[in-house]
């Protein structure tokens, strides 16, 4: 007897087999010492089914675990639900797409990927003597997921992507700075050391000598990935879950103007050089692109089956689990802000006097993410008739996420994606608060 022929015997009315293989493989170095390298295979299991009308969960990491024992325990898990949501296993959606490039595991060896962090120590330290450390790393990741379940549905999809990070100390008299850089590619053949090292230095080189600068309401531009960080944070304020539950400003204002007309921002699970690439999401809904903002306009929150179902519309394939062991929320794809059609230069050369913000710490504390207000530490230059000049540190940039939305008055024609699949172009606020001395 299977499985699903099993659960019925025990009085549950649907079941869902949810499997993830993933493999990844890590190597750290600091300055020419190899710290930490560590490979690791995981195969996980985990089923949710519905008894008495409630969701119950179980997860193994042991995959010959006897089904009785797993089904029971996901019986006992489903009586203690007291939740009146209504929840469902998931017959499938009438098509899924098709990707055009299936993503391909790449077998790399341990000197091939020590000869990318040595160039990354290299490349820094070879731009000034005041660069005195370097931290590298490299990590890939590869996964394999299937879900199947009572009501006929089987499908599998194959993900991975490929990390080298850098930070780099710079020393010089009594004058520290760091600075830090990353890249995400899809291919093993697209990382570039090169490139995100001497990026690195020559920002830990400009750095040097950093102070505040005059507190004041000045034009800020704000570099893409400290804009990645501020978006990653309130991403969840798209989520139909929080608007349903009055945790997010966004309640009541679909069809209305929450940002600039230049602003759209996308859910993108098909998007060529995004973090992931996705078909369905984590309870077997078609994934889509899905325009959040649309020239301004709150167009669509982001649904998993549970929230579609109290809107009344059809799930947007958000409907994803922090963990395989977690219960199924809501999570984005590839979300990004539209990039525009100008290079750096040419957003700031029309700027008199303004700030140029390169990074903002501190985001889980600085950041309220039921009204969009921010408070964050943050770095960067001076702009002074339009070029870039002094270095800034211990100052701090204020406001209101979607009031800044509204302010975005040019932006640049390059995105970064950070670790979570969120991705901005560099933008010209008209002003904003900055603290400083």
């Amino acid at each position: 007897m299977n499985i699903f022929e099993l659960a019925k015997t025990k009085g549950i009315e649907d079941l869902e087999l949810y499997k993830a293989k993933t493999t990844n493989k890590s190597l750290k170095t600091f300055d020419d010492n190899v710290e930490s390298y560590q490979i690791s295979d995981q195969d996980l299991l985990s089923v949710r089914g519905i008894y008495n009308g409630k969701m119950g969960y179980v997860y193994t990491e042991d995959l010959d675990e006897d089904n009785n024992e797993l089904l029971d325990k996901l019986i006992a898990n489903a009586k203690v639900v007291s939740s009146p949501d209504i929840e469902e296993i998931f017959a499938g959606s009438k098509e899924y797409r098709k990707i055009d490039e299936e993503y391909v595991k790449v077998d790399t060896d341990y000197d091939e990927i020590l000869a990318i962090l040595n160039t990354l120590n290299k490349t820094a330290k070879s731009q000034d003597d005041v660069i005195k450390n370097v931290t590298a790393s490299y990590s890939e990741s590869y996964s394999y997921t299937t879900i199947e379940n009572s009501k006929g549905l089987k499908l599998e999809k194959k993900d991975g992507y490929f990390v080298i990070v850098i930070q780099v100390i710079g020393r010089k008299d009594k004058s520290n700075s760091s600075s830090y850089e990353y890249q995400i590619k899809r291919k093993f053949e697209d990382l570039n050391p090169e490139e995100i090292a001497i990026e690195a230095a020559q920002t830990a080189i400009a750095d040097l000598g950093a102070e505040p600068c005059k507190s004041d309401n000045y034009p800020v531009v704000l570099k893409n990935s400290a804009g990645n960080a501020i978006l990653t944070a309130l991403k969840g304020t798209f989520y139909a879950d929080n608007v349903q539950k009055n945790l997010s400003p966004l309640k009541g204002k679909l069809g209305t103007d929450i940002a600039g007309g230049n602003i759209t921002l996308v859910d993108d699970p098909f998007l060529k050089d995004g973090m992931t690439i996705s078909t369905f999401d984590d309870e077997g809904v078609a994934t889509k692109e899905t325009k959040i903002i649309d020239g301004g306009k709150l167009n669509s929150y982001l649904h998993n089956l549970k929230t579609a179902r109290k809107d009344n519309v059809e799930s947007t394939g958000n409907g994803f689990k922090a963990a395989i062991q977690s219960k199924v929320g809501t999570s984005t794809t590839n979300l990004y802000i539209q990039k525009g059609d100008l290079s750096f230069d040419e957003l700031i050369k029309d700027i008199d006097k303004g700030v140029y913000i390169t990074s903002v710490h501190g985001t889980h504390a600085g950041i309220n993410s039921i009204n969009g207000d921010f408070s964050l530490q943050s770095q960067g230059y001076m702009i002074e008739n339009g070029k870039v000049t002094s270095p800034l540190r211990l100052i701090t940039i204020a406001g209101n996420y979607f009031e800044m939305l509204n302010k975005v008055e040019k932006i640049s024609n390059e995105i970064k994606f950070d670790y979570s699949g969120v991705g901005t172009p560099t933008m010209l606020i008209k002003e904003l608060a900055v603290s400083g001395k």
